[in-house]
C-alpha cells in the first residue's frame, strides 16, 4: 500500500459548470424556504398539529403547506435566482490541469484509492488486497446472514413504526456498501496498518431505542450516585467545579469492541430493571 501525494490540498475543487452550480444553489434556496414554512406555520398555528402521538424526533415526509404571508418573499428569491448572471473569470489553468489529469488518472487506475480516517491522505491498494482486509472488518463485528433474515427485520420494523403511528415518516432499511478507511494515525501503522469499517447502512429504528435507552439511563443517574457525563461541555463543567483538583488522579482509556460486546453479553439479564425504569 503505497501513500498518494498530489501536491496541493485535497480542499481545492475543480471549478463547477454553471449548470451544476444553479442546480445546487435551487436545491438550497428550496430547502431554506421549506423549512421557513414549516416555521411560521407551527408559529401562526401552534395548535395545527396537536396530538399526543410520539414523533421520537422523525421529521414529516408530507410538504408544508404555503403560507400567505411569505408569498411575496419566495416570489423575490425566485426573480433573484433568475437574475444571476455570471461572469467568466481566467481561473489557475496551472491547478485546473493539474486536477483534471488527477482525475484522469484516478479513472484509469486499476489500483483502489483508500482515504485515511482523520486528514486528506490517500493510498493506493491492490482490489484483491482491499476486498480481503474489508472482508476480515466485516466478519470480525458482523454475522454473515441471507436476504431473508434481512427482509424479516424491515417487516419487523415496519410492524413497529405502524404501532408507534410513525410508518409515514420512517423509512424502510435498505442495503449499502461499506467500505473501510485507514486509521495511519496509529503507532507502528507500517507494520501492523488498522482500519475503521464504515457501514452505510442507516437503521432508522435505532434511533427509537436510542431514545428509550436515554432516559432510562437519566433515571439511573438520578438514582444512583454515578457521575456520567455525555459530551465535552458537560465534563468541563464537572471538572471546573472541583476544588482539589491537584490531588486527584484521572485515567484514560477507550472502549473497544471486545469490551463493549463482553459487557453487552453480559447486561442481557437486566431487562426487568429497564423495565421497572421505564
Amino acid at each position: 500500500m503505497d501513500a498518494i501525494n498530489f501536491g496541493y490540498s485535497m480542499k481545492k475543487i475543480p471549478i463547477p459548470g454553471i449548470k451544476k452550480y444553479l442546480t445546487s444553489f435551487i436545491e438550497m434556496t428550496e430547502s431554506v424556504v421549506e423549512h421557513m414554512r414549516w416555521s411560521e406555520f407551527l408559529f401562526l398555528y401552534p395548535n395545527g398539529n396537536s396530538g399526543d402521538t410520539n414523533t421520537h424526533r422523525f421529521t414529516t415526509r408530507k410538504s408544508p403547506p404555503i403560507i400567505t404571508e411569505l408569498r411575496e418573499f419566495e416570489e423575490e428569491i425566485r426573480s433573484l435566482i433568475a437574475s444571476i448572471r455570471f461572469q467568466y473569470l481566467q481561473p489557475d489553468q496551472v491547478q485546473q490541469r493539474f486536477t483534471s489529469n488527477d482525475v484522469n488518472n484516478i479513472k484509469k487506475s486499476m489500483q483502489i484509492i483508500v482515504s485515511d480516517d482523520k486528514t486528506f491522505s490517500f493510498y493506493e491498494a491492490i482490489p484483491q488486497d482491499y476486498q480481503a482486509t474489508l472482508h476480515k472488518c466485516i466478519t470480525k463485528d458482523y454475522r454473515k446472514t441471507n436476504q431473508l433474515s434481512f427482509d424479516n427485520i424491515n417487516n419487523e420494523d415496519k410492524k413497529i413504526a405502524s404501532s408507534l403511528n410513525l410508518d409515514d415518516r420512517v423509512q424502510a432499511m435498505a442495503s449499502r456498501e461499506s467500505f473501510k478507511t485507514i486509521e495511519d494515525h496509529k503507532k507502528n501503522f507500517t507494520n501492523c496498518p488498522q482500519y475503521r469499517l464504515i457501514n452505510q447502512t442507516k437503521y432508522e429504528m435505532a434511533r427509537i431505542g436510542k431514545q428509550i435507552l436515554e432516559g432510562i439511563n437519566a433515571k439511573l443517574n438520578t438514582f444512583t450516585p454515578i457521575n456520567q457525563q455525555k459530551n465535552t461541555h458537560g465534563v468541563l463543567s464537572w471538572s471546573n467545579s472541583i476544588n482539589d483538583m491537584q490531588n486527584l488522579t484521572f485515567i484514560k482509556f477507550d472502549i473497544v469492541n471486545f469490551l463493549f460486546q463482553h459487557h453487552t453479553r453480559a447486561s442481557t439479564g437486566s431487562f426487568e430493571l429497564c423495565n421497572y425504569l421505564v
